[in-house]
């Protein structure tokens, strides 16, 4: 681990309310403890890691680790890591583009209840990428899908 990071040490000892206010300090005091974190294994912090890579908070944007991060959230069956995977293969962040991959990692994801994935999922049925389209199933896909089918019809 890198001597600038806080320690594991660091982590355990700091009070709830210390954490948080160096979490909101700047982008940059946040991104060295979530960092930290992170190789320290936390799974939220792994999560957030990627997310911070991926949108450059606080830390240079960097999508390739960005997208090794989520695939270690993923790898420890965290559904929103698995989400944020087929994210990445959708739109080729640190990855090359591939929409039938997004689309396993939205199914998966989405069989376990994860929201956003089923959207994800809807979103590539609807439009047909990497599938033929299908607007029925699309909407059968979308969580709430009984309000909406009530809506349209």
């Amino acid at each position: 681990m890198r001597d600038d990071l806080p320690s594991y040490q660091d982590l355990v000892r700091e009070p709830a309310d210390s954490l948080q206010a160096k979490l909101a300090a700047s982008p940059q005091e946040a991104a060295r403890w979530v960092e930290a974190a992170a190789l320290n294994g936390s799974k939220p912090a792994i999560l957030n890691w990627g997310q911070m890579l991926l949108d450059g908070h606080g830390v240079a944007r960097d999508p390739e680790a960005a997208f090794r991060w989520f695939r270690i959230a993923a790898q420890a069956g965290d559904v929103d890591g698995i989400n944020m995977v087929g994210r990445c293969h959708e739109h080729g962040w640190g990855v090359p583009q591939d929409v039938e991959e997004a689309g396993r990692c939205y199914n998966f994801a989405a069989g376990l209840g994860h929201h956003w994935a089923m959207f994800n999922l809807a979103m590539l049925v609807l439009e047909g990428k990497g599938i033929a389209s299908d607007p029925q199933r699309a909407l059968s896909l979308s969580p709430g899908s009984a309000v909406a089918r009530a809506c349209v019809q």
